[in-house]
Parts: C-alpha cells; sequence; structure tokens
C-alpha cells in the first residue's frame, strides 16, 4: 500500500498521515480521509476560493474541514467557513452504523447534524436541500469536496454548478466515492475531462482521489462528460484502464471496488438482451 502523489504539484510527499485529528462526528469516511481533509484546508488553502463541502452526513467531513481552517497558518484565512450542501434525509443503509438514531427513511436528520457540529457551527453556513437544486451564489472555489455523487443526475448536477468556479491550477477537487463500487459515472466523467483535471493524490487505504483542474471546461464539454446515455463500451474500458493507472498503490480491496464499478458499468449501460419466452 502506498500513497501516490504528482510530483509535478506537489514538491514533497503529502504529510497528511500525521495530521491529528481528535473526537468527531460520526462518519463514513476513513482515518486517513479524515487526516487529508484537514490537512488540505490546514496546509494547502490560501483563500483563492470558498471551502465547499457536498455531502456532510453528521459532520464528520465538516468538523475537520474548521479544524483544519482554525490551525492554518495564514492568519487572514481562519476566519473562513466551510460551505456545507446536503439534502439531510434519512437513508435505510445508514441504520448499519446503530448511532441510536431511529429515523424512517425520508425523514430529516439535521438536527442531529446540528448537534454533533455545535463545537465549529460558527463556522459553517449550511444549505439544505438536494444538491440537484442547489445554487452556487458565484464567486472562486478553492477546495471542493464531494461525497454526493450516488446518481447520474446528482453528479452531473454538480458538474454543471460548481466546477465551472474553480480556479486553475489553485483549486483541488476532492472525489470521496473514486473508488466505490457503485458511482461507475465519476470515472466515465472525469476520463471525458482529463484534458481539464490532473490527478495529483491518491489515498491508498480509503476511496478518495484528489484532482486539480488545468483549465476550467466550458459548459459544452460538462454536458459532454455527463451525458451517460451516448456511451460505448470502449470508452468504459478506456476510462477503467486509465482509472487503474491512477489508484496505483491503493490497497486491494479498493482496486477490486474498481474492478466491480466496471462491471457495473457495462452490467447498467449494455443490459443483456432480455429472453423471448418460446
Amino acid at each position: 500500500m502506498n500513497d501516490w502523489h504528482d510530483p509535478q504539484r506537489f514538491a514533497a510527499a503529502p504529510a497528511y498521515r500525521g495530521e491529528p485529528v481528535g473526537a468527531n462526528p460520526p462518519t463514513m469516511l476513513h482515518g486517513s480521509e479524515l487526516r487529508l481533509l484537514k490537512w488540505f484546508t490546514r496546509t494547502q488553502y490560501r483563500g483563492a476560493g470558498a471551502v465547499v463541502e457536498l455531502g456532510c452526513w453528521l459532520g464528520g467531513s465538516t468538523g475537520v474541514l474548521v479544524e483544519g481552517l482554525r490551525a492554518n497558518p495564514r492568519a487572514e484565512v481562519r476566519a473562513q467557513r466551510v460551505q456545507t450542501y446536503d439534502a439531510f434525509l434519512w437513508h435505510e443503509i445508514y441504520d448499519r452504523y446503530n448511532l441510536g438514531l431511529t429515523h424512517r427513511p425520508g425523514e430529516s436528520f439535521q438536527a442531529d447534524f446540528e448537534r454533533h457540529v455545535k463545537p465549529w457551527r460558527d463556522r459553517v453556513d449550511v444549505h439544505g436541500g438536494n444538491v440537484t437544486s442547489a445554487h452556487w451564489p458565484g464567486g472562486s472555489i478553492e477546495i471542493l469536496f464531494v461525497d454526493v455523487m450516488k446518481d447520474m443526475a446528482t453528479a452531473r448536477a454538480v458538474a454543471l454548478t460548481f466546477f465551472p468556479h474553480l480556479v486553475p491550477d489553485r483549486s483541488y477537487l476532492i472525489h470521496q466515492d473514486f473508488k466505490n463500487h457503485f458511482e461507475f459515472w465519476i470515472h466515465l466523467m472525469m476520463y471525458r475531462l482529463r484534458e481539464h483535471f490532473v490527478p495529483v493524490l491518491n489515498v491508498a487505504d480509503g476511496a478518495t482521489l484528489v484532482y486539480q483542474p488545468v483549465a476550467i471546461p466550458a459548459r459544452a464539454d460538462l454536458e459532454s462528460a455527463c451525458d451517460f446515455n451516448h456511451v460505448g463500451e470502449d470508452e468504459v474500458d478506456a476510462a477503467f484502464d486509465h482509472s487503474e493507472t491512477i489508484i496505483a498503490g491503493s490497497t486491494p480491496a479498493l482496486h477490486d471496488q474498481v474492478v466491480i464499478a466496471r462491471a457495473r458499468a457495462k452490467a447498467v449501460l449494455f443490459p443483456a438482451p432480455q429472453m423471448t419466452p418460446a
């Protein structure tokens, strides 16, 4: 298991693994991913744009993003706020974490989020609602943490709404679900945008992959990248072959997640014809 980083973007290997992380709200993120988020807002954030969190669940990622800002050595950016977006609707899959919460699927858990992030709440602007209808008021985004691309429509909405506000060679796009077996569309989208975004850091024991924009895609390019109705099997293989090269060093289990995602992409996009009864 080895992290990978782009030496042209980071002169030295990012030292996020030594980042101290204290008591934190419940989270589905790996400890390495929490350390990474804090490290980014503490050491890499320059104040060139906003810090945006898409998908926060109960605030685990929210807390470390704020902690990193508070510890940033640049005094002028320590007061920056995190812009957090989430629908705050309970899914039955959350029950597996045995948190003692008794929500039914579809019920709001925003009150639980508010309770968990109380120590950092003065530094968080909360935007509730489905991200597919989210609005970005304008201004640059320097750090965009994405943990919400759970379906193709949301992936498209995120790309169209937030990607145009990233800053070339300064912003970071942190894809939390890159090595998840379900969200195959992330691989297709980022492969199609490979002239605009370059991978800069792979978390070997977490699902996260970090990109940096080198050019901001035009809306037409974003629309094309998110057109999952027009894709061939050869392009699926090319996209996943590319992904396999940039997750080198990841744990075998995470490599397996990407293998499953490739198979799932083909099963969903090119379903086998139904047999007609004789």
